[in-house]
């Protein structure tokens, strides 16, 4: 599958915190919480997965990147993350709920 997304141009990106914004009952105030919560439990690169078409995850995302900024985060693009290769993904999912960048 790998092989098939790089050769159309895409690679495949795994998620270390997901804030369950798809879950229909999830308020923005719920995804942001899971989020932070979810960025700021573990040190180093976190990627966080968020949807486009559930409305609380564009409404959580002001307090989201206000919070981590507030905390030290550092938001960096996928290709600065060192851990990623162009043959490698990221398989480390956290269930719980929560996002990604790099917490310092």
């Amino acid at each position: 599958m790998n092989q098939i997304l790089a050769h159309l141009g895409y690679r495949n990106v795994g998620w270390d915190v997901d804030g369950r914004d798809w879950e229909e009952s999830r308020s923005a105030k719920g995804v942001e919480e899971a989020l932070v919560a979810g960025v700021l439990a573990d040190h180093g690169p976190r990627i966080a997965l968020l949807h486009s078409w559930p409305d609380s995850a564009a409404r959580a995302l002001p307090g989201i990147v206000s919070r981590l900024l507030h905390a030290g985060t550092e938001f960096v693009t996928l290709n600065s993350l060192s851990t990623l290769t162009d043959e490698s993904t990221r398989s480390g999912v956290d269930p719980g709920g929560q996002l990604e960048s790099e917490s310092r």
